[in-house]
Formats: structure tokens, C-alpha cells, sequence
């Protein structure tokens, strides 16, 4: 339905799906029908559609939960539970990246430099000593051994 400026406009379900099929965000579809993406999800509920299905597609191609939820005019913690309740996976926090292992060797074993990997993949030095240890190019790194002051030190 959509509000025009003298009445309730009423769209046959046919059409509502048919719209539904041309818009690629929730937020676009409500654009076409006039209305908010809150009261989208309430109609494809209504419909029978199952749009957190749809939703969790976009998941699984590597979409975040925030990027699809703000796509879509929702919030991440509203989406991650929907697809939770669903049974669907969702993991917390950030995703580690995807890198290309060949490349991530070849750096590694030209370089021997944790911060090099970062650099070259544009990510946090963590974040690469994680990748470098789950493709067992690093196993037990604890960092560079301290530098104990006199005070310190064992007599």
C-alpha cells in the first residue's frame, strides 16, 4: 500500500513481489512502496517471504552483518539476531580477512617480517601474526625477548 495524497494506494502481491525481485535492498524496495524498511520486513513477513534467507545469501558471499544491515536500513545487532533465531551462523566481532596464502607465503619466506605481511595486506600487525600462525608459518611467537633493566635483572 502506499499513502498518496488523497488516499491509501493498494498493490496486488503479484506486484509487491515483482518489485521486490528488481530492488536489490530493503531500503530501495520501501523507496518504490512508499514506506519504511520496518514495515518491509512486516510485509514480506505477511507475504510469506523469507527475506532474512535472502539476507543471510549476502552474508555467506562475505558481506559484514553491517554492511547489509545498514544496506538494508537495520541494525547489525537487529540482523545478527534475526539470522541466529533462524539457526543461521554468524560469527562475533570481525572476520579475519581473506588473503591469498600463496602471496602470504611468499612474503613470509622472503621477508621473515610480521609487519611486512600487515603492510602488504593493509591490515594490523595482530592480525597478520594470526594469519601467518593458523598457515603454521609461525608457531609460539611471544614477540622480541625484553630488554630487563639493571634493577630487574636476577642477581
Amino acid at each position: 500500500m502506499r499513502e498518496t495524497p488523497n488516499a491509501w494506494q493498494p498493490y496486488l502481491r503479484r506486484k509487491i513481489l515483482a518489485l521486490l525481485r528488481q530492488s536489490k535492498t530493503h531500503k530501495e524496495f520501501a523507496g518504490r512502496l512508499g514506506i519504511s524498511p520496518l514495515v518491509v520486513r512486516r510485509l514480506l513477513d505477511l507475504l510469506g517471504v523469507d527475506y532474512v534467507q535472502r539476507l543471510y545469501r549476502q552474508y555467506e558471499k562475505g558481506n559484514t552483518c553491517s554492511e547489509i544491515a545498514n544496506a538494508n536500513g537495520m541494525k547489525p545487532a537487529t540482523l545478527s539476531r534475526l539470522f541466529r533465531e533462524r539457526g543461521f551462523e554468524v560469527q562475533r566481532g570481525v572476520r579475519k580477512p581473506k588473503v591469498p596464502k600463496q602471496k602470504l607465503r611468499r612474503i613470509w619466506i622472503e621477508t621473515q617480517i610480521i609487519n611486512r605481511v600487515a603492510r602488504e595486506f593493509k591490515i594490523h600487525w595482530k592480525t597478520a601474526l594470526h594469519l601467518l600462525e593458523d598457515e603454521k608459518l609461525i608457531v609460539g611467537y611471544n614477540g622480541r625477548p625484553r630488554k630487563l633493566s639493571k634493577s630487574s635483572r636476577p642477581p
